[in-house]
């Protein structure tokens, strides 16, 4: 009796680790013939930019302390012509008063269309100036999305996974 519960084991664990290799492959294949959607986005216009001190400390040209911020307000437009508004702060995130083109900020910004908002949060260098993170959700066509953005002064491309 023990050779049969131990063969049906032995089947049972097989037949389960099949089935494991099979849900992997089809997952892969899946995978493999999923696309994502891309948006390259310029800037049109901007609208406003402010800096504002922070930390404790006065500005000084040429010169950020941590804490210190930018808001800044552009008019932007999609690659597929849709055109919209980007917000966003970067606050200074460098360990001490530094020279400007020195600096990195902690960005948090929103890209606001017709069709929903993209939401996004990553680093800024201002030495290049260039930033890059994560889109971390939306509203609209974009709700419960997620992907990673790059951003230059020429353009920022968002790759969204579909």
């Amino acid at each position: 009796m023990k050779a049969k519960s131990r063969h049906a084991w032995m089947l049972a664990v097989s037949l389960g680790v099949l089935v494991a290799i099979a849900t992997v492959l089809l997952a892969a294949v899946g995978a493999s013939g999923s696309s994502s959607k891309t948006y390259t986005i310029t800037t049109l216009k901007t609208r406003g930019s402010v800096w504002i001190a922070g930390g404790g400390k006065a500005m000084s040209p040429g010169r950020l302390n941590p804490g210190n911020r930018l808001l800044e307000t552009n008019e932007i437009r999609r690659d597929d012509g849709a055109k919209g508004v980007f917000v966003a702060t970067a606050m200074i995130a460098s360990p001490r008063t530094v020279a400007a083109k020195n600096a990195i900020g902690l960005m948090r910004g929103i890209y606001r269309f017709g069709d929903g908002d993209l939401y996004v949060e990553g680093f800024v260098s201002f030495a290049t100036p260039s930033g890059t993170g994560v889109i971390v959700g939306g509203t609209g066509a974009y709700r419960g999305v997620r992907g990673t953005f790059t951003s230059t002064e020429a353009k920022d491309v968002l790759h969204l996974p579909t």
